[in-house]
């Protein structure tokens, strides 16, 4: 007989076990659900992810494709530049020929004219003051040579406009790069009071042979050609770094070859342009031999005072007057050179009614030729602030500005007289055309004492109102010639107190002038001009609209590797800063040269004028 259990004691402890047991189970079920959703959450997270990344890297493909065709449309500009510069060149080169050929013409006739004019004088007896047959002949040469004027006015409007065309295309800045000679001290064994020997300033050393020069493995920085420089690297397996500039000069290059690259430059002064020549470079790199050179090798800034008066000479007289300036900075203060205190008065930077920037408390002297300009310059660099050190015996303490102001002024022709000539005036004399001149009294150094508004010192009066009247109207442009100061390695040059001071000065000033270069190629909205007096006095010129061009004065040596490797990247942060055009100040003609015509034998201007292309 089977046995009978009663299982209804545990039955309800089994079931609410396995209910216990199910409510787990539902509850892990709830938990993997919600992780799962947490992970369909980042899945949904990632594929936007993956999609955003595909969109971003087709649209940098797109942008990679836009710079690649900008690139391309730029190079295509570069090369048509090129090609119209070219042609320009050609122009320029066919149009002085034309000139040249056209006076050599003009000479032939107006000589085979005044020949013809002088034997006929010898010829006629004069009878009664009938000198009708004579006066006709006159006339006539009057009107060949008023030909000759037309045509001269006519070509030189042309070459104007070409010139100007050629400056344009060439840029507003320029940047020029001189690579001085290799010395004897360079090599470090002779500090520059050793190699002197008594022989005299530093700056006739420049480009002449001196003792027995320094061995080729010390040059590291070499001229490629006329546009680009090379700096060897120390490092054995370094790359050689390369810069370009508008035009680099080799080291056995004369001063006249590099101002006949200045030179268009003093043009665009008279045409109604602002210009600044700079100098910059470290200490001994040649910028003061440069700027100033040497009486048997002047620089630029008295060639550039020579061939202003050069191209004065073509005007009427009387239409251009031009004064001078010297100041210094030093020490972050503007000190006026042409007083006799120099020291004693600082300076302030004023904005003029123009909107321009200037010293007006500075002296200003009237010139009438480049002797002039030399003899004041002579007087202010007698008080610029120099000093000797390891590497340059002459070392310049202080940036130099010269300041050439030119006032055009508007000139038109008084009424026509007609000559009369009689009997006794015939002689070749008279019959000679000659443009009237003023005699011009030569400036000695007075003893020029501080003067609170600028003074300018004329002492000519305007030409005779029978041959040109002057008006009112008048405007002033400015040629600046900057010779700064070098920078300077203090551990090299072994300055120490005040001298150190003035170092502290100098390359504070030239890093001021890199950062503004820098903020202007870098477009930025503010310009640090005021960070140094330096960079406030040049305002115009680098960030305005003046002309400048930038000279690099490079030393070769290896131990000046570093400040010649600052001076080149300097020149082509200089290279990037773009500006707007060139600002052409004057009246509507600068000058009406048209209604220049003689008026009498004696007021005759020369049938041949030299043509400054």
């Amino acid at each position: 007989m089977p046995l009978k259990f009663d299982v209804s004691h545990f039955i309800g402890p089994k079931v609410q076990e396995l209910q216990t047991r199910n409510l787990r189970l539902q509850e892990k079920v709830q938990e993997l659900e919600t992780k799962n959703a947490i992970l369909n959450l980042r899945l949904a997270e990632c594929q936007n992810n993956v999609q955003q990344s595909r969109e971003d890297v087709i649209h940098f493909k797109l942008e990679t494709e836009t710079h690649i065709d900008t690139r391309n449309k730029v190079l295509a500009t570069a090369d048509e530049t090129r090609e119209k510069v070219k042609e320009i060149k050609n122009d320029l080169k066919t149009l002085e020929e034309d000139v040249s050929y056209m006076f050599n013409d003009v000479q032939q006739i107006f000589e085979g004219h005044l020949e013809n004019v002088m034997n006929r004088v010898e010829k006629v007896k004069i009878k009664d003051g009938n000198i009708t047959e004579l006066d006709k002949r006159i006339e006539e040469l009057e009107s060949a040579l008023i030909e000759a004027n037309d045509r001269h006015i006519r070509e030189k409007k042309k070459r104007r406009k070409l010139h100007n065309d050629l400056i344009e295309l060439r840029g507003n800045i320029r940047v020029h790069c001189r690579l001085r000679p290799l010395l004897a001290f360079d090599n470090g064994n002779l500090s520059p009071l050793d190699a002197l020997h008594g022989k005299g300033d530093m700056n006739e050393l420049y480009g002449t042979e001196l003792g027995k020069p320094g061995s080729s493995s010390e040059q590291v920085v070499h001229a490629i050609d006329d546009e680009n420089i090379s700096v060897l690297s120390t490092k054995p397996a370094a790359i050689p770094k390369a810069f370009e500039f508008e035009h680099v000069y080799f080291p056995g290059d004369a001063q006249e070859l590099i101002f006949e690259e200045v030179q268009p430059l003093i043009t665009s002064l008279l045409d109604g342009y602002n210009v600044c020549i700079m100098a910059y470079g470290q200490t001994g790199s040649g910028k003061t031999h440069t700027m100033l050179g040497t009486k048997t090798e002047p620089g630029i800034v008295p060639r550039a005072g020579e061939e202003l008066f050069k191209l004065i000479d073509e005007k009427p007289v009387g239409s251009v007057s031009v004064q001078v300036s010297v100041v210094e900075v030093y020490n972050n203060d503007i000190y006026d050179l042409l007083s006799d205190n120099p020291k004693e008065m600082k300076h302030a930077i004023t904005t003029t009614e123009e909107g321009s920037l200037d010293i007006v408390s500075t002296i200003q002297m009237q010139v009438h030729n480049s002797t002039d300009i030399e003899k004041w310059m002579e007087h202010g660099l007698r008080h610029r602030a120099m000093m000797a050190t390891k590497v340059h015996e002459h070392s310049s303490r202080s940036h130099l500005v010269v300041t050439l102001t030119v006032t055009n002024h508007k000139t038109v022709l008084a009424s026509p007289r007609k000559p009369q000539v009689g009997a006794d005036e015939l002689d070749s004399k008279t019959l000679t055309p000659q443009r009237v001149r003023r005699q011009l009294p030569q400036p000695n150094l007075p003893n020029i004492g501080v003067q609170s508004p600028r003074k300018v010192a004329a002492n000519d009066e305007p030409s005779s109102p029978a041959t040109v009247a002057m008006t009112s109207d008048s405007f002033k442009t400015k040629l600046q010639l900057v010779d700064l100061a070098g920078s300077e390695c203090v551990g090299m040059s072994g300055v120490t107190g005040h001298a150190l001071r003035e170092t502290s000065h100098i390359n504070r000033s030239l890093s001021a002038l890199s950062d503004v270069l820098g903020a202007l190629s870098e477009k930025r909205s503010h310009i640090p001009y005021r960070n140094s007096r330096l960079t406030r006095l040049l305002q115009d010129s680098i960030g305005g609209d003046a002309k400048l061009l930038l000279m690099l004065c490079v030393s070769p040596a290896q131990r000046y590797l570093t400040e010649s490797l600052q001076c080149l990247s300097f020149g082509q942060r200089a290279r990037q800063v773009q500006r707007g055009p060139p600002k052409k100040r004057g009246y509507q003609s600068v000058v009406n040269e048209a209604s220049f015509r003689p008026q009498s034998p004696k007021e005759k201007p020369s049938a041949v004028r030299r043509m400054q292309l």
